[in-house]
């Protein structure tokens, strides 16, 4: 997806970059599910890491934590999805602020092994507690090269992890947002659809908020 794009749309909506993609793969996840007869009446739960390094980046070591976030209700529009998505990502965010580094460390190994928990034990792997892990990576501002050829684009690469059975991880690379999908056949069989809902979920989604450019009018998807 273009960069500028997903930046006008979370300006124009007073939301963020992650909102917004998240909302994207919400929204392809609920059409995803509804064409494999497999709807769900209640929002789906994201499992999402969080940076805890400060700004000066001083320190070594890695310095994460994550949050179960849950989403959009199944039946929102696209607007009504991104305002709840961003209200929950606050929340989780102020949760965050208030909690000691070690803690959130702690609470963040927990919640994964919540994850790995539901996969071992045949009755709580029905109910699992994050339906989707999504991943913010960010990528260089500036352009790089390799023997002189320019990169032009950055793939994740998703780590599926036990009791989720899907992985979405997104990064920014000059003036594209690159999303891969990450899944296992027997949670999410045709991720090329799902890449196909997410394009035309962001499409969707700039229509409402009134932010449609010519660069993603000419990418819609059926």
């Amino acid at each position: 997806m273009p960069l500028a794009d997903v930046k006008a749309l979370a300006k124009a909506t007073g939301t963020s970059v992650n909102d917004v993609v998240m909302t994207v793969i919400d929204d392809a996840l609920h059409h995803y599910l509804a064409e494999h007869q497999a709807s769900t009446d209640r929002p789906l739960v994201a499992f999402m890491p969080m940076s805890l390094r400060e700004k000066s980046g001083e320190g070594g070591g890695n310095r994460v934590s994550a949050e179960l976030v849950p989403m959009g209700a199944p039946k929102a529009s696209p607007v009504e999805r991104l305002k709840e998505i961003n209200a929950a990502t606050t929340r989780a965010k102020d949760k965050g602020r208030g909690m000691q580094t070690t803690s959130r460390q702690a609470y963040a190994l927990l919640l994964l092994g919540s994850l790995t928990v539901a996969d071992a034990l045949p009755l709580l792997g029905k109910l699992p507690s994050a339906n989707v892990v999504i991943s913010n990576m960010k990528g260089p501002t500036e352009q790089l090269y390799l023997a002189g050829a320019p990169l032009v684009a950055f793939s994740g690469l998703p780590i599926v992890p036990p009791g989720a059975g899907l992985n979405v991880t997104f990064a920014s690379i000059n003036t594209a947002l690159c999303i891969a999908i990450g899944a296992a056949p027997e949670a999410v069989h045709e991720p090329s659809r799902l890449a196909e809902l997410m394009q035309r979920a962001f499409t969707e989604l700039q229509t409402e908020a009134g932010t449609t450019s010519p660069t993603t009018s000419k990418s819609r998807t059926p």
